[in-house]
């Protein structure tokens, strides 16, 4: 039997600026999330993209989805009930959605406001411009722990907002 492919190594890149806001398109123009990354933080980066970088966060970009289109929260989760539903970088419709979503697509909760559920996706795209990130040249034990105590901060985020919500 051939060998199953592996997957490739991660790939990360430290962040460069104060308070670098993810842009939900690879544009210059585009709208950016809530998400505010501090300068050499630690993330994962996948393809460019004309001079931008997609970037993969611990539980996804941070969004919003309208409460009629999503369950409740269930241990932590919120599950999209519609087909299409508009994965939004802010509580309005009157803006084009950052993405779709595909019916069932789970989603990390962090709050409402109002009529919308504040939520993470990791699925939903995001991107830095290059110049706003360093790549790592090598997957080192300190940038493995970087991206880890990243990691671990965001998902206790989502789990004391879950067990508030309780």
């Amino acid at each position: 039997p051939s060998p199953a492919p592996s997957s490739p190594a991660p790939t990360y890149a430290r962040i460069v600026g104060k308070d670098v806001h993810p842009r939900c398109f690879a544009s210059a123009n585009s709208p950016t999330y809530a998400d505010a990354l501090s300068e050499g933080q630690v993330v994962r980066v996948g393809e460019d993209a004309n001079g931008f970088r997609r970037v993969l966060l611990p539980t996804g970009v941070t969004g919003y989805v309208y409460k009629k289109f999503a369950s409740e929260p269930v241990d932590g989760v919120v599950t999209a009930t519609g087909v299409n539903v508009s994965f939004r970088y802010r509580p309005r419709t009157s803006e084009v959605p950052a993405d779709m979503l595909k019916k069932g697509a789970a989603l990390s909760f962090l709050g409402e406001d109002g009529e919308w559920w504040v939520v993470r996706s990791e699925d939903v795209p995001a991107y830095l411009s290059t110049a706003e990130l360093t790549p790592c040249d090598a997957v080192t034990p300190e940038v493995e722990q970087a991206w880890g105590d990243f990691e671990k901060a965001r998902r206790a985020e989502c789990a004391a907002a879950a067990q508030q919500r309780v």
